[in-house]
C-alpha cells in the first residue's frame, strides 16, 4: 500500500496529492474516464471518499496488484473481497492524516459556519502530531511490558527454586495468560519500572503472593 500510494509510513498523507473533486466526482457520473495510467493507484480522500466509485475502482486495483505479485505456495488463503477491506481500512487511516492540516468548516462567535484560518488548521495538526506521538509511546510500552513478562515467566518457571509441580504449572497458566493478553492487553501505565533485582535480559520477576490452585 505505501508502495503504491508513494508514501514513506501509514500517517504520512499530509501532502499527498489526491484526486480532485471534478475528476473524481465525472467519474462517478459516467461523465469521465476512471482510474488509469498514473492514477491507476490515486486516492481521492474529498468529501464522501469512501463511498465514492473512484476509491471503489482504485481499492479494488490494489487488491488486485497484492494478489497478482504473490505467486505459488505463497498464494494468501484470503478472497480479493478480504484483502479489499484490509486495504480500506489503511485507506481510513490515511485519509485521517491527509485532511489533519486542510482547513475544516467551523462554527464562529456569531453561530455562522466558517472556514478555519491558516492558525486554527496549524494549532490542530499540532495536536494530532502530539497525539500520534503518544499513542506510539503507549505503544512501544505495551510491547516492552509484553516482551519482559514473556522472558520473566520464561526464568521463573526454569529457575532450580521453581521446579515442584505445583510452581510449575503456576507459571505455565502465567504464561498462558500473558500469551492470550499479548501486547494490546498489556497496562499503557509505565508501572514496570519499579526499582528492584532484574533477572538476566533486563526482565523484572513477576510478583505473586499465591500460587494458583
Amino acid at each position: 500500500f505505501k508502495q503504491l500510494t508513494g508514501r514513506s509510513r501509514i500517517n504520512d498523507f499530509n501532502d499527498y496529492n489526491s484526486t480532485s473533486d471534478a475528476t473524481a466526482e465525472a467519474f462517478g457520473d459516467g461523465t469521465g474516464l476512471g482510474p488509469q495510467g498514473d492514477d491507476l493507484y490515486r486516492l481521492y480522500f474529498g468529501f464522501g471518499w469512501r463511498q465514492v466509485a473512484w476509491n471503489q475502482e482504485v481499492v479494488a486495483n490494489i487488491a488486485k496488484r497484492v494478489l497478482n505479485e504473490v505467486q505459488g505456495d505463497m498464494q494468501p488463503c484470503l478472497s480479493a473481497a478480504e484483502v479489499e477491506a484490509a486495504i480500506w481500512d489503511l485507506v481510513r487511516q490515511a485519509q485521517v492524516s491527509w485532511k489533519v492540516n486542510k482547513p475544516r468548516p467551523v462554527v464562529g462567535a456569531n453561530g455562522e459556519e466558517r472556514m478555519e484560518d491558516g492558525s486554527e488548521a496549524a494549532a490542530r495538526q499540532n495536536q494530532y502530531a502530539l497525539h500520534c506521538e503518544q499513542r506510539l509511546k503507549i505503544n512501544g510500552c505495551k510491547k516492552t511490558k509484553y516482551e519482559g513478562r514473556k522472558i520473566g515467566i520464561v526464568e521463573l518457571r526454569e529457575a532450580p527454586s521453581q521446579q515442584d509441580p505445583v510452581a510449575k504449572r503456576k507459571w505455565e497458566m502465567m504464561e498462558e495468560v500473558n500469551e492470550a493478553l499479548g501486547t494490546e492487553g498489556q497496562s499503557s501505565e509505565e508501572s514496570d519500572r519499579e526499582p528492584g533485582k532484574r533477572l538476566s535480559n533486563h526482565a523484572y520477576p513477576l510478583k505473586v503472593t499465591r500460587p494458583f490452585d
